[in-house]
């Protein structure tokens, strides 16, 4: 119900640009799509009714990719699409930065230059 929001470019052309494996490249994009996933299913059910969650929950696990779990949740959270997208925006901020900063600390650490 949100994957046409997604846009995964910008972190693919990052990891293509640094060094590390297919498989690690693989696992940073599965974390970043599982992060966006549980960001986005825990902003529905913080904008849905409590009444609701459960049922919510139950529907997406059984039917993931069904147009009308998309419908609900266009109908029941306010401007859904535009606040999805910046989170999904935000998640992917988030990730870039924590790759950068590990790659400057590595680099750091392996140059023995983490100021002791």
């Amino acid at each position: 119900f949100y994957k046409e929001l997604v846009e995964l470019d910008e972190i693919e052309k990052m990891l293509n640009e640094i060094e590390i494996s297919e498989v690690e490249r693989t696992n940073l994009l599965d974390t970043v799509h599982k992060t966006i996933q549980i960001e986005i299913v825990k902003f529905v059910l913080d904008e849905i009714p409590q009444g609701q969650h459960e049922d919510f929950l139950r529907f997406l696990h059984q039917k993931p990719a069904d147009e009308s779990l998309g419908v609900f949740v266009k109908r029941s959270v306010e401007n859904f699409e535009n606040r999805a997208r910046d989170l999904i925006t935000h998640v992917q901020s988030d990730f870039k930065n924590a790759v950068l900063d590990y790659l400057e600390t590595s680099e750091e650490w392996l140059e023995g230059d983490l100021g002791s």
